[in-house]
């Protein structure tokens, strides 16, 4: 019988070569193949005939092989790893209709995710993924969605072909993909020239990965949620310790949280969850708003508009409980992420600012529209404090009038240029400003009236009042859009404790901040229940 073996050669060598793939090369006359796997065994079978061939001639090398053994020299076509996984196997078998009386047989081998698995340690003990990067023959939206599939389903990933000189940025390209659904400190790790002489290997986190300079011949490998560092190896923990789920950093399974933030509650909030062993993540909508996070890491940060499907999809990923520290006035945004909550079934915590107590020596309105028309009523050059956003509704307010306070953002700085608001008019600054700031501002520009929203104290609006009373200027002031249920900061922030160690379970997290315990300890079930109605005309309804 005419025969073709097609042999794995597992890492490379003969001692990572299984025993059936010895006996296969030792009984063939003709050996083919890529012409650096055929060097890699040429000194252990140098009486063989060997047929080779360079990079991109597969094809070539099995019509080579199956001529050699339909000729009656028994032949062995043999690949690096697994001939089965990214091997020849499959285009051999495919070919091998034209040959009928050739037998083919495949030689199993051991693939690098295997070999290089067990160089790290046991990153593969539970369910993982194998992917390869290449995009030669899997179009790259491809291999995109093949990593979101494996990452939203929290295994653990090899990569094969990481990257190559066409392909320089493809494993940080990977790693940001991954990194939309593991934590920064994930334990990672690469082994190159598996079983080979200048054998390398290295250890990292997620985070360090996306730096790492790797190429065609390093297997990468990325742990789930069950993985963690023990003595330097990778670990993933299959279940056997009383069936408890471990994290990346050895624990219970760790919390996950969706914050939307771009408001100083969110700026706050997001700082003091990094005391916390839990995974999170902050989204805002504008640039601006990520470089107010710059102390986060990066890998944390959501930059970006969202609408209600982009956020439905982002809570796909398995987070626990979602935070809106969003600003009250974005009512639109709130109500997005109230319904992409509602829609995942995922907790939702708003966490809301008390409104302004302001007196009666102040103009009410509903909006912005209702406030340009009350500026045509009055008198006095404007100082307008509501944002760019807004500048629209200004319209027809005489723009020799209008000074406008923005963020030094360039979209604000756009609208500002669609409005046509003249550039003396322009106030780009970035906050917090003192009733001392306001004051000198007005004096400068001899304001007679200020218009701002209520944007609580947080928002500076405390100063504003202050200084428009001082100046004896008309305040005018744009009412919240909605009435709102929500909390305050300490209270999410205790209901977020309550929620980590309802996740650790009894006895879970022995040691947490100060700050955390310290607050778990003030927590009742009370404060669920104690939320704070704002009215749009002022003052909080307890």
């Amino acid at each position: 019988m005419k025969r073709l073996f097609v042999v794995g050669l597992g890492p490379g060598g003969r001692d990572g070569m299984t025993l059936e793939a010895k006996k296969a090369l030792e009984q063939s006359e003709v050996i083919c193949g890529y012409t650096a796997y055929a060097d890699l065994i040429r000194g252990d079978y140098p009486e063989k005939e060997y047929l080779v061939s360079g990079m991109t001639k597969e094809v070539e090398r099995c019509h080579m092989a199956l001529l050699a053994a339909q000729d009656g020299k028994t032949t062995a076509m043999i690949c690096s790893g697994d001939a089965g996984v990214y091997g020849m196997a499959g285009l051999v078998l495919s070919l091998a209709e034209k040959y009928p009386e050739t037998e083919v047989v495949i030689v199993a081998g051991v693939t690098a995710a295997l070999s290089g698995a067990a160089r790290l340690g046991a990153p593969l003990m539970n369910d993982f993924a194998v992917i390869s990067l290449s995009d030669l023959l899997t179009p790259k939206d491809v291999i995109e969605k093949r990593l979101r599939a494996a990452a939203a389903g929290d295994f653990s990933i090899c990569l094969y072909n990481p990257s190559s000189k066409k392909r320089a940025d493809y494993l940080s390209w990977a790693c940001r993909i991954v990194s939309e659904y593991y934590a920064p400190d994930t334990p990672c790790g690469w082994v190159r020239m598996i079983g080979r002489q200048d054998e390398e290997k290295k250890t990292c986190t997620l985070q360090e990965l996306t730096k790492e300079q790797v190429d065609m011949f390093t297997t990468v490998f990325i742990g789930s949620s069950r993985t963690s560092f023990q003595n330097g190896l990778l670990v993933t923990k299959r279940g056997y310790e009383k069936r408890v789920a471990v994290n990346r950093a050895g624990g219970k399974e760790k919390l996950r949280i969706l914050l939307f933030g771009g408001t100083t509650e969110g700026r706050e909030l997001a700082q003091r969850l990094l005391t916390l062993p839990v995974i999170f993540k902050v989204s805002v909508a504008t640039p601006y708003g990520e470089e107010l996070l710059q102390d986060l890491p990066q890998a944390t940060i959501l930059a970006g508009r969202m609408d209600r499907t982009q956020m439905e999809r982002e809570m796909e990923k398995g987070y626990d409980l979602v935070i809106d520290a969003t600003h009250p006035y974005a009512a639109e945004v709130s109500e997005n992420i109230r319904q992409a909550a509602q829609q995942e079934q995922i907790r939702l915590l708003r966490v809301c600012r008390r409104a302004s107590k302001v007196g009666s020596d102040c103009y009410w309105v509903q909006d912005a529209k209702e406030a340009a028309g009350l500026l045509q009523t009055l008198s006095g050059n404007v100082l307008l404090t509501t944002g760019s956003k807004e500048l629209a509704a200004f319209e027809g307010v005489e723009k020799e009038r209008l000074y406008v306070r923005v963020l030094p953002s360039k979209e604000a700085l756009d609208l500002c240029e669609k409005a046509q608001i003249p550039h003396s008019h322009i106030l780009a600054l970035q906050g917090p400003f003192t009733t001392a700031l306001n004051i000198a501002l007005m004096e400068q520009y001899h304001i007679g009236i200020l218009v701002t929203k209520d944007g609580g104290k947080k928002g500076g609006f405390l100063e504003k009042q202050e200084a428009a009373r001082l100046q004896k200027a008309a305040l005018v002031v744009i009412g919240r859009p909605t009435q709102e249920e929500g909390y305050s900061v300490e209270e999410a922030w205790n209901l977020v404790l309550e929620s980590l160690y309802a996740k650790g379970g009894a006895g879970g997290y022995a040691q947490v901040e100060d700050n955390a315990a310290s607050g778990r300890a003030k927590l009742s079930t009370a404060v669920e229940q104690e939320l704070c109605v704002y009215d749009t005309k002022g003052g909080a309804v307890e």
